[in-house]
């Protein structure tokens, strides 16, 4: 696997912009066939990398729902919780540890703290 194949997120960048106050608008998991097995993941392990660099956790959270539902124009439903929303949701829980996160460089970063699922709301039934 090549270094494109993984992705393009990259620690030292993140920081730096971070450091400058720039943040993602949107922010997905970058998921595909070579990165579904590291270092992409999952959209949370994502968001942790992110919250571990820095990141506020509300930010994040504006990044992975809202911001991206209004830029298809679905702000209004898939992006809210507002009553007649779709209101599909995922609770996550902020979890404390020692972990260790890599990006698409190889490059590893040891962390504090880790967003794990904890259940889904889906149609108004909670699922595991």
């Amino acid at each position: 696997m090549s270094l494109n194949d993984a992705g393009i997120f990259g620690f030292e960048t993140a920081r730096k912009l971070l450091a400058q106050d720039v943040e993602p608008d949107i922010i997905s998991s970058d998921l595909h066939a070579f990165s579904v097995d590291g270092p992409a993941f999952d959209l949370p392990t994502t968001m942790s990398k992110l919250l571990n660099l820095g990141m506020p956790l509300d930010h994040i959270v504006q990044a992975v729902t809202y911001n991206p539902a209004k830029a298809i124009g679905y702000e209004n439903d898939l992006g809210s919780l507002e009553i007649g929303s779709t209101g599909d949701i995922t609770v996550l829980d902020l979890i404390d540890g020692e972990f260790l996160f890599q990006d698409c460089f190889n490059k590893e970063m040891s962390a504090e703290k880790r967003l794990v699922p904890a259940f889904i709301v889906k149609d108004g039934e909670t699922m595991a």
